[in-house]
């Protein structure tokens, strides 16, 4: 197929399993990657890979616990020995304070919270970086797309251990940017409003009806383009930065958002997280 922009390339989605990272996974499947779906949960990551090769596709899936660095390193010594090469890492897994904790605010949340939202959401970025930056460079060079927030740009009150580790992934980004440009890896980040994903869904059905019909028009309302993201449009970007097609682009933070943090950002009543 003409003009695949990952043709014959490798990619790692962390997180693939289901969400965002299921919709990047078949996206640079359907752009010619083979894609390693490195997920918490072995069967949701299975499901995807055969999703791809049912449809003639590349894919194996790694049961991967990104804040484990054992985990990460194994996983990383199987894309190796599988494929030979990694041309694209898509750090995507997250979990988020409201969907563990009934107090998520900042003073009430729960210490053993706090450090697991930390993490798998920044520690994990390193980690799998960290880990992957070999692999990438040996092969000429190649991409590492962390998933932010603009959680980790403006304030989110309920979301405190969200946001903290989103902002590290903004500067992690950027320090592991100027590291890596000696090496031809390019390094980026973006930052989504809030996405239809699972995380989402399964923070609103934690609520009473009127209180989520409340907070999904508060989404909606903040934005310029007045409604919540799709998983597709954050794949359209995940690709761009993960091609040819971003070659003269590192160490950036790139907005997703709708347009809500272009004209008066994140309200101090938000609820929800990306």
């Amino acid at each position: 197929m003409a003009d695949r922009v990952l043709e014959d390339r490798v990619a790692i989605i962390t997180g693939g399993g289901r969400g965002i990272g299921r919709v990047c996974a078949i996206s640079a499947a359907q752009e010619g990657a083979s894609i390693v779906i490195a997920d918490i949960s072995g069967d949701l990551g299975e499901a995807v890979a055969q999703e791809i090769n049912d449809v003639g596709g590349i894919a194996i899936s790694v049961q991967t616990d990104v804040s484990d660095a054992h985990s990460v390193s194994r996983m990383v010594a199987e894309v190796s020995d599988k494929f030979g090469r990694l041309d694209l890492l898509h750090n995507n897994a997250a979990i988020t304070d409201p969907n563990l904790s009934s107090t998520p605010n900042s003073l009430e949340l729960e210490e053993s919270v706090f450090d697991q939202v930390v993490a798998v959401n920044l520690k994990g970025v390193w980690l799998c970086s960290k880990s992957s930056a070999g692999l990438l460079a040996a092969g000429g060079g190649g991409a590492i797309v962390n998933a932010a927030s603009v959680a980790g740009l403006v304030a989110w009150p309920t979301a405190v251990a969200y946001g903290a580790a989103k902002a590290g992934v903004i500067q992690l980004t950027r320090s592991m940017a100027a590291e890596l440009a000696p090496r031809s890896v390019r390094v980026n980040s973006y930052s989504p409003a809030v996405v239809e994903s699972p995380m989402v869904n399964e923070f609103l059905d934690r609520l009473a009806p009127e209180t989520r019909e409340l907070a999904l028009a508060d989404l909606t309302e903040r934005n310029m383009i007045s409604r919540i993201g799709r998983p597709e449009e954050i794949a359209e970007l995940v690709i761009f930065l993960g091609s040819d097609r971003a070659s003269f682009i590192t160490g950036e933070n790139i907005n997703i958002d709708g347009g809500c943090l272009a004209w008066r950002g994140s309200s101090a009543g938000a609820q929800i997280p990306e």
